[in-house]
């Protein structure tokens, strides 16, 4: 008996992640290698954990709310400053919003001395 899942992971509908013979090479390829199987599994965890912060951050209500969740991913506990790997326009589209949005919440936090940033440098002040 096939599980819905795993009709989804071989299957040939448009949800399938994998056709047929796709899971059948990636099948023979875990078989040969047991260290690509190892890797493969530590890619797909770190996938799903990065998903899981970003589900957490699109929870919040207010786009304030979602940067400073985004914002906390990225901070260090000694609270220092750090540097964010995505633009603004890569930060708006993570952030599900406009990048006008973002840069002028950016700015209103900045003001109220909540962060200081300077293009990806950022530092959480409260």
């Amino acid at each position: 008996m096939t599980s819905k899942n795993e009709k989804l992971v071989r299957g040939s509908g448009p949800k399938a992640l994998l056709t047929e013979a796709e899971s059948l090479q990636l099948k023979q390829c875990l078989g040969e290698s047991p260290d690509g199987s190892m890797r493969l599994t530590a890619g797909l965890a770190q996938k799903v954990l990065d998903m899981n912060d970003r589900v957490r951050v699109l929870l919040k209500h207010s786009l304030r709310e979602k940067i400073t969740a985004f914002l906390d991913l990225y901070k260090e506990e000694d609270g220092c400053g750090f540097c964010v790997p995505l633009s603004r326009e890569e930060m708006a589209e993570y952030l599900g919003c406009d990048r006008s949005a973002l840069s002028r919440e950016l700015a209103r936090m900045s003001g109220e001395g909540i962060i200081e940033y300077n293009r990806n440098s950022f530092k959480v002040l409260k």
